[in-house]
């Protein structure tokens, strides 16, 4: 698995829903006032080798995503 920062994680949401990714600026996290860890990573390895899952990739996990939000909009639509 790929580790991936907050700033191209958003990078890859604004990709996926063809919104303009040069909206997004990177910022330290210290600009925020927030006090945050750097590296607030998930390792999947333990998934991968005891359950035997291989979890989506970033691009393939929101595309995945916006395909469920598009089929529960149609069902939506369907049902009123």
């Amino acid at each position: 698995s790929t580790a991936i920062d907050r700033y191209h994680f958003a990078v890859e949401i604004a990709r996926c829903y063809n919104l303009d990714e040069t909206l997004i600026t990177p910022i330290q996290a210290k600009e925020l006032g927030a006090i945050r860890p750097l590296n607030v990573g998930l390792c999947i390895e333990n998934i991968r080798r005891d359950i035997g899952i291989r979890p989506f990739s970033v691009q393939d996990g929101l595309a995945y995503c916006r395909e469920m939000e598009q089929m529960e909009r149609m069902e939506q639509i369907q049902y009123q």
